[in-house]
């Protein structure tokens, strides 16, 4: 999406775009009191797969009020399997999935980012990115509407993301030049290497060869 020149408040930001109403929460300052409170609980709300959504394991988040209200409510809880299941390394993109080592160490790395968010660190700065709209926009607001047109890009596209709906991306193609997208059918929601990761790395790699068989440079 390339630079506005003009800047759009928050609340009309959700209204044109009613699948980022959950940001709302992120944007005021008691959710960072609210998620740090409840990490564990939190986290595996957020990488819950389009199937745990489907199947009503967990709700759907993306609308105002829902992920303050899941997180106040004590009785609810979820693990997400895209964080739990046993994962094994895929070439080139670093993803893993079954038993064995790589599965200790990405267990390891996780428990690692938890317990350092636990002690102190908090999700208050990576919330902040939300809460800087106003002031990313000042610093945008006069770079190029082309992005690199000469570069070539790959926008990989799941059809059950319900944070990024597909109807939101359907002219990426028009607006980004030298952009091929992929489009990912099926129970796929918004972790599409977690939920997809042997698709993710054909396609990927796939692409990233033609390229590199034409003997492209930046």
């Amino acid at each position: 999406m390339p630079p506005s020149t003009e800047y759009v408040s928050f609340e009309k930001y959700i209204e044109l775009l009613p699948s980022f109403q959950y940001q709302a929460f992120f944007v005021s300052p008691e959710s960072t009191t609210v998620i740090d409170a409840n990490v564990d609980r939190f986290v595996n709300l957020m990488y819950t797969s389009a199937k745990q959504v489907v199947t009503e394991e967990c709700p759907s988040i993306e609308k105002t009020g829902v992920i303050e209200g899941w997180l106040k409510d004590q009785t609810k809880s979820v693990i997400s399997e895209l964080l739990s299941k046993e994962v094994r390394q895929v070439p080139r993109l670093g993803f893993y999935r079954t038993s064995g080592l790589s599965h200790a160490r990405y267990q390891q790395e996780l428990n690692t980012m938890l317990s350092e968010i636990k002690a102190g660190v908090g999700f208050g700065a990576m919330l902040n990115y939300y809460r800087t709209r106003k002031i990313n926009h000042e610093l945008e607001k006069d770079l190029p509407q082309d992005i690199r047109p000469d570069i070539p890009k790959l926008m990989v596209i799941p059809s059950a993301d319900v944070a990024v709906p597909t109807t939101m991306s359907v002219n990426a193609e028009k607006n980004l030049k030298n952009t091929e997208i992929v489009w990912i059918e099926g129970l796929c929601g918004h972790w599409v290497q977690l939920e997809r990761p042997e698709e993710s790395e054909r396609i990927v790699g796939e692409w990233v060869e033609r390229f590199s068989a034409k003997d492209w440079v930046p």
